[in-house]
């Protein structure tokens, strides 16, 4: 499909495509309106793919794809949670850039085959697991309490950042970096603060002397 056509009316198609769905649902969107959208007959889309599950299993894709090079570019820090930080934040402006894929992922996701499915969640599964690997290293150097629940940690900090999309809606002179640094601050901050009264030998947070001021979104 993508690869046998022009890119950049590719991208379109799945612009449309995109906002067909996040306008009307997946499920009562047709092939005409996307068609329509794209400013092609039925037929002519139909050269570019075989049915609306290909358009939204290629926005998926390529949503993920785009977030996973954003999260490949972070700088390598020498604090485990400030890893953590730099990630949430990272995940979060995205979410915030690119909201309307962000919501269709999370809605539509699962009207995808199993077959479909099955390659991204294990990509996202092998994201989780860094992320939770991530946490262990800060515990085990102390950063955080070791009765922090690491797998619990990163379904609450996902389940967080993603739900974001719901109800996150941009305001005249929004300032998206700095809503993702409050986001990313609030979310080190809580796992910082976990487990601390029984871990005497916890480490000084590696947060404590950090500039945080941002400014108001």
């Amino acid at each position: 499909m993508a690869t046998e056509v022009n890119a950049e009316r590719w991208d379109k198609i799945l612009d449309a495509a995109l906002q067909v769905f996040a306008t009307r649902g997946y499920e009562r969107s047709s092939v005409n309106d996307i068609a329509e959208a794209a400013g092609l007959k039925k037929p002519s889309l139909y050269h570019y793919v075989q049915s609306k599950e290909d358009l939204l299993e290629a926005i998926i894709v390529r949503s993920h794809k785009r977030l996973t090079a954003f999260l490949d570019r972070i700088p390598p820090e020498d604090s485990a949670i400030e890893m953590v930080r730099a990630i949430i934040y990272t995940h979060v402006l995205f979410n915030i850039n690119y909201g309307t894929e962000a919501s269709v992922f999370q809605s539509d996701f699962r009207m995808l085959s199993p077959e479909r499915q099955a390659p991204i969640r294990e990509s996202l599964s092998e994201y989780d697991r860094s992320l939770q690997a991530l946490i262990e290293e800060a515990q085990r150097r102390k950063e955080i309490g070791a009765e922090v629940d690491a797998k619990l940690a990163v379904l609450w900090l996902m389940g967080s950042a993603n739900h974001l999309v719901r109800w996150y809606r941009p305001k005249p002179g929004s300032n998206p970096e700095a809503v993702a640094a409050q986001f990313a601050d609030l979310s080190a901050s809580a796992l910082l603060g976990m487990g601390f009264e029984k871990d005497r030998n916890a480490a000084p947070s590696p947060l404590k002397d950090r500039d945080r001021t941002a400014r108001s979104a």
